[in-house]
């Protein structure tokens, strides 16, 4: 007996329902980009640590991480880079991740914040120290990681091009 492989049958017992990730990726995650997302969160996270363990009533938050906070921050122009997780899965409710998601892509774009598209949830915690997966991470202060921050810029600008050249070059293929 021979299974089909065809997606839109429903009576194949040998498929398994793929997430829609990276639905909302404006560009390719390479390894590079990874690499350089965490070098600049590790160096955020080590710099941060040091101000508030010198002094912890002066010290200043460096990033924030969740959707909620980078929401809010957002809105009062203090974030100057959003790093957003690849391997979201869609959610179309009301609320759900999707709206969140297209929220901080309209605040980003309306503010002129870059966002850039990392690796998965447990790198992005890891990075951060935290105990749970991180989705979404705000940085208010990359000053001293400033030349990874404009060598992933320009990473970032130059695979979003790629990426809209191949959808160019598969919708004239049709």
């Amino acid at each position: 007996m021979e299974t089909t492989c065809d997606p839109l049958s429903k009576t194949s017992s040998t498929l398994r329902k793929v997430p829609d990730r990276a639905f909302y990726c404006q560009h390719l995650i390479t390894t590079e980009v990874s690499t350089l997302a965490g070098d600049i969160l590790d160096k955020l996270v080590f710099y941060q640590d040091r101000a508030y363990h010198q002094d912890p009533a002066l010290y200043k938050r460096r990033f924030v991480c969740g959707f909620k906070d980078v929401v809010k921050h957002i809105d009062t122009k203090e974030i100057r880079l959003i790093f957003l997780a690849s391997d979201l899965e869609r959610v179309d409710e009301p609320g759900g991740i999707t709206d969140q998601l297209e929220k901080i892509r309209r605040k980003a774009e309306e503010f002129h914040v870059p966002v850039v598209f990392v690796g998965k949830r447990r790198m992005l915690a890891r990075k951060c120290r935290k105990p749970h997966v991180v989705s979404v991470v705000g940085i208010y202060n990359y000053d001293v990681a400033g030349t990874e921050v404009k060598r992933l810029l320009a990473l970032g600008q130059e695979e979003e091009g790629k990426q809209t050249g191949r959808q160019t070059d598969s919708q004239a293929d049709r």
